[in-house]
């Protein structure tokens, strides 16, 4: 905790003066080795050049710490304190002013007009204003004649002024550099500098050996190598040796007076200040300029590579002289290998599209913009990529076109994804058109259906009644066979639009190929064959029976009708993941197991025109009177309500596949129970409620009933039946009611009835779509219902299951 509370002492302004007041105290002593005629003036005052390399660095607020070192300073020279007030008032208002004066001064002095302020501003300016206050202070304090005031405010500048131009831009350039340290080997090559020139200067100006303008030479050279940094190195050691010679009067000061010597070693520090400072900031600014050149071009770089679109410079020749990260992403080149090379033609542009690039390069050139233009470009690998092109002009300082940019934007996965909203759009349109007819079916329904109940009622009863069977049978069975056509048609229509009532159970369609294979053999000629390729496992989906084995009849029927000379139709099953074995439906499946049930013959096959309406309601290639255009729509219908769809495969003289995927199913959630014989209905002595709104079917219904012993109570409707109901005394077993009647519905009569007879039992009936009879409640697992057309025996046979149901029998 100790050591934490030390480091923020050290880095707080308090610190700081503490530091800035013992630096400027030992520096001054160290001034006062070098004086010549003065004792009480240096000839190098290094304690100004530390007072403003502190004030600028770490702010103006530091001015007392200038102060109280100065102040020290005389008291230790024993001078008194009024003059020792007035020479620390001298050296803090130079100080003080000159920071001032150059507080936007770049730290780092890496600019040749920092140096030049610097110089002219601390090193001249605030001089000559602390040498006039210091001198005048000391002047009036008694401890300077007037005779000496002259002498003595020329060293006192010249001492101020090379204590800043040698120690300040020092201080400034290696602490103040945001740069940092130079790395070890410029550091060895500095140090080395170093001494050679201390050795040189000893040579020169010590034995005077050689003139002291020959050390400028080192200096040139160091301050070429290393700039601002390295010349500021260099300065105050040469200074320091041609000091130290000249207040000694040794080598190249050997003989001269102390005005002599003085000038003398002033015009060398000059000349070693000038030297240095000038060409170090020059080439420190190069240096600048270059690292800043070289971060722009590196951010512009950075920028070019995180640019989404590809951007691609080429010269007057067509080579590429810019290749962006952008482009090496989209086309898979990299810069090295595409920058230099042509790209107008192959392996670059599709060759038939070479031609169009210089078509493109003519027009932008002759002042005819490209922009926004779609075109083709390859891929390393080969494959194309859809591009949206801009291209401008590169032009040289004097407006000559030196070459042209190109912005590219792959909008290949835009192009994909509208040919599929295309695509969507036009399978919304057909799934809206099939859905009107859908809505055409379900609401014919409901009265077609009732009107087949009557006829097909009628003449099972009219062939139970008639004496003689023989005489009216033929008529009777027409009547059955056209109502019984009658009803497949309805359940076709609604099989398509998928409001057919379905009861689905888990079947093997293994079991059901090869059951109705057998009933589809006697409906195909003996010039087709049928061949079977069965999964070897059982193969299980949950569907309606009765559905699948129309799928299968209409699939097969098919078949054979395109097979006028007959041939081959092969049924398989399989089971699959996805859709992977075989061709692909309309729309994605699910991921997930499945079972297909293909059926494939060798027909005259199809076009793609007559392809894109397979599955369109009344759609038929068969001539007229040979087909309803039902039989596709309605396996569509099927397939699409039990979760699955169906795809076809095609070509004219190629014969015709058929796949469907239904969602295969664990065979622990049941299997198919085989079909069996009902027994004929039996009859019972119960009294049953019936309400329906059609006549005939009411009529009907009570005859089938009554003739088998039931007592029969008839209402038209929820009210009349309400009525008849408070009316009987008796027990009412059963309650038959249409679902979907006016005023109420059967669901509503049923509540309402057994809050007073809870003991009744309800059959409903009804000849609406699958969605009207969910919509009035009544299709929940386990609710007695009759689909409607039914037959007398159908009628008998439920009422009774119902009725028994009820008693638990």
């Amino acid at each position: 905790m100790s050591g934490v509370v030390v480091g923020r002492w050290l880095r707080s302004d308090a610190a700081r003066m503490v530091g800035l007041a013992t630096a400027y105290v030992l520096a001054a002593r160290l001034g006062l080795f070098f004086t010549i005629a003065n004792r009480e003036v240096a000839v190098v005052w290094p304690a100004a050049g530390i007072a403003l390399a502190a004030l600028l660095l770490w702010g103006i607020r530091l001015w007392p710490a200038v102060a109280v070192g100065a102040f020290i300073q005389p008291l230790l020279w024993g001078l008194g304190v009024p003059v020792a007030a007035g020479i620390a008032l001298a050296n803090t208002v130079g100080a003080v002013s000159a920071a001032v004066l150059l507080r936007r001064l770049e730290p780092g002095l890496a600019k040749l007009r920092d140096v030049l302020a610097l110089v002219l501003v601390g090193g001249v300016a605030a001089p000559m204003l602390s040498a006039t206050i210091g001198v005048t202070a000391m002047w009036l304090g008694g401890s300077l004649g007037s005779d000496a005031v002259p002498l003595h405010w020329g060293t006192w500048f010249a001492g101020d002024c090379f204590g800043v131009v040698l120690v300040t831009p020092l201080i400034l350039s290696w602490v103040g550099d945001r740069r940092g340290v130079p790395g070890p080997d410029r550091r060895v090559e500095l140090l080395a500098g170093l001494v050679l020139l201390a050795l040189a200067s000893w040579l020169v100006l010590w034995q005077g050996a050689l003139q002291p303008a020959v050390l400028l030479i080192p200096i040139l050279f160091v301050a070429a190598r290393h700039g601002i940094r390295g010349a500021t190195a260099l300065m105050p050691v040469a200074a320091a040796v041609a000091a130290l010679a000249a207040t000694r009067g040794v080598g190249a000061f050997a003989g001269l007076d102390a005005a002599d010597a003085t000038a003398q070693l002033y015009n060398y520090l000059l000349a070693v200040s000038a030297v240095g400072l000038v060409t170090g900031a020059a080439i420190s600014e190069r240096e600048v300029t270059a690292d800043a050149l070289g971060a722009a071009n590196e951010s512009q770089r950075a920028i070019l590579d995180a640019c989404p679109v590809a951007i691609i410079a080429l010269d007057m020749e067509q080579r590429c002289t810019m290749w962006s990260g952008a482009a090496e992403r989209m086309f898979g080149w990299s810069a090295a290998e595409v920058v230099g090379r042509v790209l107008g033609s192959p392996p670059y542009v599709p060759a038939e599209r070479s031609g169009e690039f210089a078509e493109l390069w003519r027009r932008q050139l002759a002042g005819r913009a490209v922009m926004g233009y779609e075109t083709v470009r390859l891929r390393r690998d080969g494959s194309p990529v859809q591009v949206s092109l801009w291209v401008a002009d590169l032009r040289d300082g004097s407006g000559r076109p030196v070459g042209l940019m190109g912005v590219l934007e792959d909008i290949t996965e835009r192009r994909q994804a509208e040919a599929a909203l295309r695509l969507s759009e036009a399978q919304l349109r057909q799934a809206q058109k099939m859905e009107a007819v859908g809505r055409l079916a379900g609401g014919v329904a409901h009265d077609f259906n009732n009107l087949l109940t009557a006829i097909l009622g009628n003449a099972e009863l009219a062939l139970e009644d008639v004496a003689d069977p023989a005489a009216v049978s033929h008529d009777l069975r027409e009547i059955r066979e056209a109502g019984m056509r009658a009803a497949a048609l309805t359940r076709q229509l609604l099989a398509f639009s998928r409001k057919q009532v379905v009861e689905p159970k888990v079947l093997d369609l293994n079991t059901v190929v090869k059951e109705m294979t057998t009933m589809a053999r006697r409906l195909l000629g003996a010039d087709v064959g049928v061949r079977l390729e069965l999964d070897p496992k059982p193969t299980y989906v949950r569907a309606d029976p009765g559905q699948i084995e129309q799928v299968i009849i209409n699939l097969v029927v098919n078949s054979r009708d395109a097979m006028p000379d007959g041939g081959q139709i092969t049924i398989r099953t399989a089971r699959v993941n996805g859709v992977a074995a075989g061709p692909p439906p309309p729309s994605p499946l699910p991921p997930g197991d499945y079972v297909a049930l293909t059926v494939s013959d060798t027909g005259v096959g199809m076009t793609p025109e007559v392809q894109a309406h397979l599955f369109e309601p009344f759609f038929t290639t068969k001539e007229p009177g040979k087909g309803t255009g039902l039989g596709l729509a309605t396996i569509h219908g099927i397939v699409t309500q039990a979760g699955g769809q169906v795809a076809a495969v095609s070509a004219p003289g190629q014969g015709a596949t058929f796949t469907v995927y239904l969602p295969q199913v664990l065979p622990a959630a049941g299997q198919r129970e085989e079909g069996k014989v009902e027994p004929a209905a039996a009859g019972g002595t119960e009294t049953i409620l019936v309400v329906e709104d059609d006549d005939s079917v009411r009529t009907l219904a009570e005859r089938v009933l009554a003739g088998h012993g039931y007592a029969v109570l008839v209402a038209r409707d929820a009210q009349a039946a309400i009525a008849l109901e408070r009316e009987h005394a008796g027990l009412i077993a059963l309650l038959l009611t249409d679902v979907v009647m006016p005023g109420q519905s059967g669901r509503h009569l049923a509540e309402e009835l057994r809050s007073s007879r809870p003991q009744t039992a309800v059959l409903y009936m009804s000849g609406h779509t699958d969605d009207a009879v969910l919509h009035h409640g009544v299709r929940d697992a386990g609710v007695p219902y009759l689909e409607k057309p039914f037959a007398p025996q159908t009628l008998l046979r439920k009422v009774r299951e119902t009725l028994d149901g009820a008693r638990g029998v």
